[in-house]
């Protein structure tokens, strides 16, 4: 049973197999969450469709925190860490272990009276364990063409973590400049592509 759930959290090296599919499966969820995080920030739509965004938030809390435990119970079956809890534990301060931690903290630690939501970010990260899996996928792509898609992946990236930290870190004092984070967007591609001038003269 352990040895089939190690496997299947292994990154997949073939398109069609079990770990394949499970790769997809975290990946859509990733791309939910993030998707979910940045249009939860405008107040319309999070007031409009409250329950979609909770339940959104809930069922991918579960499903990242029994990822996160399996992955750390079935760490020693990896050469690299072999040894019965000391594996385990050193598999737990690993990067990508982490960022999957990270990921699901925000969660748990407003019942502590901590809130660290800007720290759901993290969950984009995530994504960084299945780069290989994305380019298996699409071994169609020219090789220009995929270059082109790592360059705008990594802007995308950029824009996003930039504009959600701004967005937190300024709403507060700024909420007219920074309402939401598609809105704190436009900061964020004003500051990327240009000197910044005239951020907020619109």
């Amino acid at each position: 049973m352990k040895s089939k759930i190690f496997k299947l959290l292994l990154v997949s090296k073939r398109e069609g197999d079990a770990s394949w599919f499970f790769d997809i499966f975290i990946i859509s969820l990733i791309l939910l969450n993030v998707t979910a995080m940045v249009f939860g920030s405008v107040e319309p739509l999070r007031n409009s469709y409250p329950t979609v965004f909770k339940y959104i938030e809930i069922v991918s809390i579960i499903i990242f925190t029994v990822e996160y435990i399996l992955r750390v119970w079935t760490a020693n079956l990896n050469p690299k860490f072999n040894k019965p809890v000391i594996g385990n534990l050193k598999y737990a301060f690993t990067p990508l272990a982490i960022i999957d931690l990270l990921a699901i903290l925000p969660f748990y630690l407003p019942f502590l009276g901590i809130d660290l939501r800007v720290f759901r970010i993290f969950r984009l990260f995530k994504i960084a364990r299945y780069i290989s899996a994305l380019t298996l996928m699409h071994q169609v792509i020219k090789q220009k063409k995929e270059e082109l898609m790592v360059s705008l992946i990594f802007t995308m990236f950029l824009l996003l973590i930039t504009s959600t930290l701004m967005y937190y870190v300024e709403h507060d004092a700024q909420p007219a400049n920074f309402s939401s984070i598609p809105e704190t967007m436009w900061w964020g591609i004003a500051t990327l592509t240009t000197v910044g001038y005239g951020i907020f003269n619109r």
